[in-house]
């Protein structure tokens, strides 16, 4: 009985040593997904390059033509990572169009800390830059919505807040009367006298999308349709000529107490209206590119700026016509002499061209 009482005891010993030195796992499933955030699309500047008779790349209104360019710089922050931004694509009307560039931070802003509205200083942790160049195609008319769009890199896309609507390829257009429905006329008078129109031109620029437009005048010599004529020396009234060899109005403005003889105009829009000034001879072989307006440098086709700006404060605003606003011209002849005839041959030609 001793033996067997004995033996009992070390058996229950040894399981409880067991349990004290073993070790016991067991395994529990862990995981966490960071979810996928959405990029935000910043944009830091947005540049205009116009072409045609515009070199002070000056322009006013949402428009513009064929071979001009929209170049916008762009800031994308999604804070998954700078890994997953993909593309960056322009869109015009919901098609993509370009494809951005990405761009470093420093051609992205030179000075740092380098930010974007919004964004704070930007991190390669988490954002790229690009620059997006969007050419006007040909085919492209009409009011048309411009925006940006981000592809992660799963492809999803994520729109930009910032849009802008461009009127691309707008018609140029202008309605262009007399006061009173007929040529243009002048009182009656004799040779040495200066005579003034009775009417005068009414021009209103109806172009398309609001486009601005710069405005030229030209004409043609007066003729004699009859041939018996004589004005001072032939059958042609010139629309200027220089008479007394003087040279006082190499500025193209009529001087007061002036002998010279040809036709003279003198326009007016809004608050601007220009002094009396001598016609010049319209050319359709002259320049009309790479013009500054009102300037001595700025005529086109031959034409001289409409109203002609005196004053160095207004700029190429001068000869501006504002979408859907009016320029009025009136014109005064001061006749040679000697002159007889009936000169009712002439063409007065109005020039306008995309601001």
């Amino acid at each position: 009985m001793k033996i067997a009482k004995s033996f009992f005891v070390l058996v229950a010993l040894l399981a409880m040593t067991t349990i004290a030195l073993g070790a016991e796992t067991v395994e529990v499933g862990a995981g966490a997904t960071p979810g996928d955030s959405t990029p935000t699309i910043c944009v830091k500047d947005r540049a205009v390059t116009v072409n045609g008779v515009n070199i002070l790349n000056y322009r006013t209104g949402l428009y513009a033509f064929t071979g001009e360019t929209i170049v916008f710089d762009v800031a994308v922050r999604d804070p998954n990572g700078a890994a997953d931004i993909g593309q960056l694509k322009i869109q015009v009307e919901g098609n993509p169009e370009v494809l951005c560039t990405e761009i470093s931070f420093s051609d992205f802003d030179g000075d740092p800390p380098r930010t974007c509205d919004g964004l704070g200083t930007l991190s390669h942790a988490t954002d790229k830059t690009f620059r997006c160049t969007l050419t006007v195609e040909p085919g492209w008319y009409d009011d048309s919505e411009v925006k940006m769009t981000v592809y992660n890199s799963a492809f999803v896309a994520t729109d930009g807040t910032h849009t802008e609507n461009w009127f691309f390829n707008p018609a140029i257009s202008m309605s262009v009367v007399t006061s009173d429905g007929l040529p243009i006329h002048f009182e009656d008078g004799q040779p040495g006298d200066w005579v003034h129109s009775l009417n005068k031109l009414q021009i209103k620029n109806i172009a398309e999308g609001g486009v601005n437009l710069w405005m030229w005048i030209a004409g043609t010599d007066l003729t004699d349709p009859n041939g018996a004529s004589l004005c001072p020396d032939s059958n042609v009234l010139r629309l200027h000529e220089d008479a007394g060899g003087d040279g006082l109005d190499t500025d193209g403005l009529v001087e007061a107490n002036s002998d010279d003889t040809g036709m003279a105009f003198r326009g007016w829009t809004g608050t601007i209206m220009g002094p009396w000034t001598w016609m010049s001879n319209y050319d359709d072989n002259a320049a009309c590119n790479n013009v500054l307006p009102n300037t001595a440098t700025g005529t086109c086709y031959g034409g001289k700026p409409v109203p002609k700006n005196t004053e160095l404060n207004q700029g190429a605003l001068g000869n501006l016509l504002t979408n859907q606003g009016t320029l009025e011209i009136e014109f005064k002849l001061h006749y040679p002499v000697p002159c007889i005839g009936t000169f009712s041959d002439g063409t007065i030609y109005i020039i306008a061209k995309a601001v």
